[in-house]
């Protein structure tokens, strides 16, 4: 009995996550955003990973937020910098004993990007409209001019105020699980940490506002501020 439970245990496949002690939280037009990076191992077969996600959860209050993997990143890309960025969507691959995966995850939260979508339309749409109705006029307005004066337009100021209570980012303690599921047989591995944010940080990610409307309306390209917080391993 002890011989086979042994056997059992040997020879399930085993999989060994690690973490960087950096992550970074963004606040852009994907919603909230979590990316962490580190590397994938396994000690003694090949392994599937089926699904990545993560768990956050806002100490003061419980609230916990649900992640999916949303896309992969370069191993060298670096933190903070969003233009230019090589995105690979997330989907399942293997980790092989003798080719460990190096893995930089960004995470959003569906539902919440979800909820964003029809302000975000509203945006898009009234600035189309805004070019439009400059070209009928036959306006010759700079678009620089043409885009100071649409974000003073009402509705454009109460999407931002709207953008605003998306984010549910606020300065305080969280508990943060990754989640690795496997397949060929299902298993979880869970890795937990826990970061702060400051008022500071939560003030850098309300500022990406503005860019989170100029890239909507495909004003020249600006980058998303992301603050980066360190990882500690929670006992």
């Amino acid at each position: 009995m002890v011989a086979n439970v042994w056997r059992n245990f040997i020879s399930k496949p085993k999989l060994t996550t690690y973490i960087h002690n950096v992550a970074e939280v963004g606040y852009s037009h994907y919603g909230p955003t979590l990316s962490v990076s580190g590397v994938l191992s396994s000690l003694n077969s090949v392994i599937l990973v089926h699904n990545i996600c993560a768990e956050v959860t806002f100490k003061n209050t419980t609230t916990a937020h649900f992640m999916d993997w949303f896309a992969f990143r370069p191993a060298n890309y670096m933190m903070g910098n969003f233009s230019g960025m090589d995105l690979t969507m997330a989907s399942k691959f293997t980790v092989a004993p003798d080719h460990p995966h190096e893995q930089n995850t960004l995470f959003i939260d569906s539902n919440r990007f979800s909820e964003m979508k029809p302000i975000l339309t509203v945006i898009k749409d009234t600035w189309e409209e805004a070019v439009i109705a400059a070209a009928r006029k036959e306006q010759t307005i700079a678009p620089t001019t043409l885009f100071a004066e649409f974000k003073e337009l009402k509705v454009i100021t109460d999407a931002a105020e709207r953008l605003k209570l998306m984010t549910y980012w606020e300065a305080g303690e969280y508990d943060v699980k990754v989640r690795v599921t496997t397949e060929g047989p299902k298993q979880f591995f869970d890795t937990k940490k826990t970061f702060v944010l400051t008022e500071d940080d939560v003030q850098i990610l309300l500022n990406n506002i503005p860019a989170i409307i100029g890239n909507i309306c495909q004003q020249p390209q600006v980058a998303y501020a992301c603050t980066l917080p360190s990882l500690v391993t929670k006992n």
